[in-house]
């Protein structure tokens, strides 16, 4: 059997592999608030710095991986980026929007090149690791009184109740639908089951309805979906693990909703102000329906002395038609929906390793995306999940049209195309 040879460039390439991931971990890892907006800053751009390199280099090497930015479902956060690169002329802050629009391009290349060299399995465990790092490093603050949010919503690492509450919820879905309960015999199910709690445990002290509502309906969604294609969730038998899930789920929200205070700002007020806030910037879009404002100029344009929260559309397809009118407001829907299509259809058919894994992440995402922008700012590490994922699939979609390129599924080994053999 002829085997394919080394090339001067193999030791180069499992190095530059290496940094990726263990960059893009370190980023999602690390983008918490402890106090010092300029610290923080620095440490997540050098993160990503780090993996942008190594995404460049091989890039260069293998410059066909980059057919997933125009494959969908990639491709319609191509066009979004597209879009941003257009309206900078006439953008409000023309430097920062093409700041914001080149940072999104690189991260679409970065993305492209994980899903080139790691198989789904390995990017759901470097993600779960990432989050699990989160969930564990803020148990110990929840002694400290300036850890929560008017006093009784927790902030944890993220320093926000909101991001908190989504990084919380993630790890649960991972952890359920990523098959880390599997098995009876081993310590490993029993971590991940305390991984499992102390996430739904932080879930609860968030206290974020935005959060708990992505959670339960990528929950619901993968449930129904398992009923449906043959009783299996993930790796686990839905009739031996359907009250196992519930239970890790509701028993800390009940503890926590039942037992502790009750949370200063009810659903209906939260609501209503962002249904307030919406129209603001809905308005605010009908004056340049088709050029926007620049990518980052929600903050420019929030209306005078508004709250912190105020600087936000709350919602992902009304901030992107922010940026660059509503064909970007319709470009980035077509993306999160042809994302979950596709995730689902896959997850359905069980033809893609880790598809359940990849399909919880993305669901979680589309719920989030009505009730914050979670693609566009906001905790920037929360940029990289759903196109990780939307490239995982493009990636798939270029290499089915190149007859001689494979993946070997051996956990990640490197892609081996025709031209080197």
């Amino acid at each position: 059997m002829n085997l394919p040879q080394p090339t001067p460039f193999a030791a180069l390439d499992r190095a530059a592999r290496l940094l990726l991931g263990a960059a893009l971990v370190g980023f999602i890892a690390f983008d918490i608030r402890l106090g010092d907006a300029t610290i923080e800053r620095v440490v997540r751009l050098g993160f990503l710095g780090l993996a942008f390199l190594p995404a460049v280099y091989l890039a260069c090497r293998h410059p066909h991986a980059l057919r997933a930015l125009w494959q969908p479902p990639l491709a319609f956060f191509s066009v979004f980026v597209a879009l941003l690169l257009a309206a900078t002329p006439t953008a409000i802050a023309p430097a920062s929007s093409l700041r914001y629009a080149t940072g999104y391009l690189g991260v679409e290349v970065i993305v492209a090149m994980v899903a080139f060299v790691f198989t789904p399995q390995l990017a759901l465990r470097g993600l779960l690791g990432a989050l699990a790092f989160k969930v564990i490093g803020s148990l110990p603050m929840m002694a400290l009184a300036s850890s929560w949010f008017l006093g009784d919503r927790f902030q944890g690492l993220a320093g926000n109740p909101n991001p908190m509450g989504a990084v919380a919820g993630l790890a649960y879905l991972l952890i359920v639908f990523g098959g880390g309960l599997e098995g009876r015999r081993t310590a490993g199910p029993l971590a991940f089951v305390g991984l499992g709690l102390a996430s739904t445990f932080v879930l609860a002290e968030c206290r974020s309805y935005s959060a708990l509502t992505a959670t339960m309906g990528a929950l619901m969604a993968l449930i129904a979906l398992a009923w449906r294609g043959g009783g299996r969730v993930g790796a686990l038998p839905l009739r031996r693990s359907s009250w196992v899930i519930a239970a890790a789920l509701l028993i800390p929200i009940a503890m926590v909703e039942l037992g502790g205070p009750q949370r200063s700002s009810s659903a209906t007020l939260g609501l209503s102000r962002r249904a307030e806030l919406r129209a603001y910037w809905i308005d605010t879009i009908a004056k340049r329906p088709l050029s926007g404002y620049g990518a980052g100029s929600t903050p420019l344009l929030a209306p005078r002395d508004a709250p912190a929260y105020a600087t936000s559309a709350h919602n992902l397809y009304v901030e992107a038609s922010v940026y660059a009118g509503v064909p970007a407001g319709v470009a980035m829907f077509l993306f999160v929906a042809w994302t979950c299509a596709v995730a689902l259809r896959s997850a359905y058919r069980s033809d893609t390793p880790g598809g359940a894994g990849l399909a919880a992440v993305i669901v979680f995402y589309a719920v989030l995306s009505f009730g914050v922008p979670v693609v566009l700012n906001g905790a920037p590490s929360t940029l990289l999940p759903p196109l990780v994922v939307a490239a995982l699939y493009s990636s798939a979609v270029g290499r089915r049209a190149q007859p001689g390129a494979r993946i070997r599924e051996s956990g990640g080994d490197w892609p081996i195309d025709a031209k080197a053999r």
